[in-house]
């Protein structure tokens, strides 16, 4: 089972693929990004299309941190209860939540310099238009991860222009504030019994019993 971590990070890679797309001019998620840093990232991009050609994302997380603003200890140390396990309702889900914030980069590889600069512009407007990333937990319950997005650096190896060719990259940091889940399975109580003692006796003497069921 992949780490909910990992589900993050797939899902800001397709949320950046969906964004950008049209402007980069790229038409696979598979071969047109990448979950790597920038050191390796046009190697494996070649790896996957089998040649050395630009135009391409590749994003990679660089620090995972708890947010203390938004930590909530009932959530992270109890769970919120979600949902049974089986039609005899023995068992429920419980979802712990720690809030953390993920600091990613973002490149964007191109030989054209102007659709970078309209990456880069896009970027700007893209805070005023719901940065988010959204994800089904489980399938069913919907999580919206809000980003915050930095300033737009050139990272373009242009030094080596005459050895390599020209190409640009660009990079732009950014901050996502979500929340790692994880599943606990708690057993439900279905029956209690209350006993009642007489303790003035020799031996204690059970006075009364009382058996409550309950259906989840």
């Amino acid at each position: 089972m992949d780490s909910f971590l990992k589900v993050i990070d797939l899902g800001l890679q397709a949320t950046v693929y969906a964004k950008f797309q049209t402007t980069m001019g790229i038409t696979s998620l598979t071969n047109d990004t990448a979950l790597w840093p920038k050191a390796l990232a046009l190697r494996k991009i070649a790896e996957k299309r089998g040649a050395v050609t630009m135009e391409f994302i590749n994003v990679w997380r660089v620090l995972t941190a708890p947010d203390p603003r938004r930590s909530r200890t009932a959530v992270a140390v109890d769970g919120i209860p979600l949902q049974y396990t089986s039609a005899e309702k023995l068992v429920i889900t419980n979802t712990q939540a720690v809030a953390v914030n993920l600091d990613y980069n973002i490149w964007f590889w191109s030989k054209d310099k102007d659709k970078l600069n309209a990456i880069a512009q896009e970027c700007m407007f893209w805070k005023y238009n719901n940065p988010v990333v959204s994800i089904n937990y489980d399938g069913t319950y919907p999580l919206d991860f809000f980003l915050h997005l930095g300033e737009v650096i050139d990272e373009s190896p242009l030094e080596g222009a005459y050895d390599r060719g020209t190409y640009f990259v660009i990079r732009v940091p950014l901050t996502l504030e979500g929340w790692l889940l994880q599943d606990i399975s708690i057993p439900t109580v279905k029956t209690i019994v209350i006993s009642i003692y007489d303790r003035e006796q020799t031996l204690d003497t059970l006075v009364a019993q009382e058996t409550i069921n309950f259906e989840p």
